[in-house]
């Protein structure tokens, strides 16, 4: 009978121990829930012309030009969104018929000249980057391309030349004090 009784009364003991153990323990949950936003980048290339003093968009069709002849192309980068550092470039294309035709940079700048901007931006690697973060509108790029007199032989009579800007900006927010300093430029599909 005394083992009986020790027996249940370890029972009893076990029992309590392990009703008691998880009794002693006390819980908490909480969830935190924090929201971070970001800003965006969203430019805009705005080219215009000067018609009769008034500057208005750029025509979309073809606009002819001879050996010699100044035209007004008035390029500005357009921010949308947030402050950005911009960097820009233009791209000088000349075709005769369906061909690209073989220029060099050299041999393109001494037939089609921009008069680039270079109080606001700053050219490097090819690319302009403009002196101070954006936060409306750049000044011009550029707002004239004059196609040279002397250069312009006939080897450029009946021809396009196509000449595409292409932006690209970054975000201004602890990243670097200028456009040059700043990191995360995009490698473009041009190059």
């Amino acid at each position: 009978m005394k083992k009986k009784l020790l027996v249940l009364a370890l029972v009893l003991l076990t029992a309590t121990a392990a009703v008691g153990g998880t009794l002693a323990y006390f819980t908490e949950e909480e969830t935190a829930r924090n929201v971070i936003t970001t800003g965006a980048i969203d430019i805009t290339v705005v080219e215009t012309t000067l018609e009769e003093g008034k500057e208005v968009p750029y025509p979309s069709v073809p606009v002819e030009a001879m050996p010699g002849s100044e035209l007004s192309k008035i390029v500005r980068i357009k921010n949308n969104a947030s402050d950005a550092w911009v960097r820009a470039k233009a791209v000088v294309v000349v075709t005769k018929g369906e061909e690209v035709m073989e220029l060099t940079e050299e041999e393109l700048q001494e037939v089609i000249t921009m008069d680039y901007d270079t109080q606001s931006w700053t050219e490097k690697d090819g690319w302009w980057y403009y002196n101070a973060s954006v936060k409306d509108e750049t000044a011009p790029l550029f707002t004239t391309v004059t196609f040279s007199g002397e250069e312009m032989g006939n080897e450029f009579m009946d021809t396009t030349i196509t000449i595409d800007v292409y932006a690209q900006a970054v975000q201004t927010a602890n990243n670097g004090t200028t456009a040059l300093e700043a990191n995360g430029w995009p490698k473009p599909a041009a190059e």
